[in-house]
């Protein structure tokens, strides 16, 4: 189980740091009327134990996740 947290957690990442580096570099020269909008994004919320974690997720109705931190518990939720 904490294999694949962990392994989901390092894809998402990734994936993070990917449509980062692909979207700074493709992005056109600054003008005046340019206009950046972020759309979603990415909460830690630190949980006081797995179990509690993954109730959180389970009753979250967007993307969620649960990764451990040395012996800490996080929820990432995805923020429309």
């Amino acid at each position: 189980m904490r294999a694949r947290i962990w392994l989901t957690g390092a894809v998402l990442g990734a994936a993070l740091l990917t449509s980062g580096a692909a979207a700074a570099q493709a992005a056109p020269a600054p003008s005046d009327t340019s206009v950046t909008v972020v759309t979603e994004y990415w909460k830690k919320m630190k949980m006081g134990s797995l179990r509690q974690c993954e109730a959180m997720r389970d009753s979250y109705a967007g993307s969620a996740f649960c990764a451990q931190e040395g012996s800490t518990w996080y929820l990432w939720i995805l923020v429309p």
